[in-house]
């Protein structure tokens, strides 16, 4: 499976809308930082017909290893769910174009 980064993203909008590399690059990097932040303020992003993005926080839990007690702190992590349209897409992509 091949790997997309920011500058995939920036070339393949570049190319479509006939716009500079460099000025596609800040756009993608823009919108990033943008989700990024929402995030980081505990704000849920969501984008239509792609998923959205939740910020969520792991209970502080008790674990037993080797019979020692330990605890393990909370923490927080984004949850991602993606829309039915790209679980639809996906499965259609999937069950067509399998190797």
């Amino acid at each position: 499976m091949e790997k997309v980064t920011t500058t995939t993203l920036a070339h393949k909008i570049a190319e479509r809308y006939g716009i500079p590399k460099h000025q596609a690059l800040n756009i993608v990097r823009t919108v990033l930082a943008s989700i990024g932040r929402e995030l980081l303020e505990g704000r849920r992003v969501a984008l239509m017909r792609f998923g959205s993005f939740e910020p969520r926080i792991r209970a502080e839990r008790t674990a037993v290893l080797n019979g020692q007690r330990y605890i393990v702190p909370e923490r927080s992590y984004i949850r991602f769910r993606p829309s039915s349209d790209l679980i639809f897409y996906g499965n259609l992509i999937t069950k067509f174009f399998t190797i």
